[in-house]
């Protein structure tokens, strides 16, 4: 620091100046010691896969009354996923009116509805798969004739 001191007096500094420039000094002294002390880690960034799911109904043709069986069977990677936040069937007619249903958990990923159909048309069912912060929702389209 006297050192430092010294240099400045002699070169003309003012008291002001030199506690500015020491100031500026220690700074930029700080930042650099900081800066070299930074370690980039090496090591890759795990990414998570996203969740799959497969749905499948039992006929995508019925006839009317008849009751479709329902299956989302969720996946991540390799893994069955069994602890889904959330997995809902939605039914939906051609002009737009839908209903959502709660799937049943039958273990081993595998998701389940049971749906009677009373109306003949064509149906879009798809499931919402809500699981380890990741969402999916395939289709399939249902056709019920009388």
């Amino acid at each position: 620091m006297k050192i430092l001191k010294l240099f400045l007096q002699s070169n003309g500094f003012t008291p002001i100046r030199q506690h500015i420039s020491m100031g500026f000094i220690i700074l930029t002294l700080c930042i650099l010691i900081s800066g070299c002390s930074f370690k980039a880690s090496s090591e890759p960034i795990a990414l998570m896969e996203p969740i799959d799911v497969k749905l499948s109904v039992s006929s995508e043709e019925i006839s009317l009354n008849e009751t479709v069986h329902m299956e989302a069977v969720v996946t991540q990677e390799a893994d069955v996923v069994g602890d889904a936040d959330e997995v809902m069937f939605e039914v939906a007619t051609s002009d737009g009116v839908s209903m959502e249903f709660e799937g049943e958990h039958q273990g081993e990923g595998v998701y389940v509805f049971d749906y009677q159909f009373k109306a003949a048309g064509e149906y879009k069912v798809t499931s919402h798969v809500t699981a380890r912060g990741f969402h999916a929702m395939p289709s399939v389209h249902i056709v019920v004739k009388e």
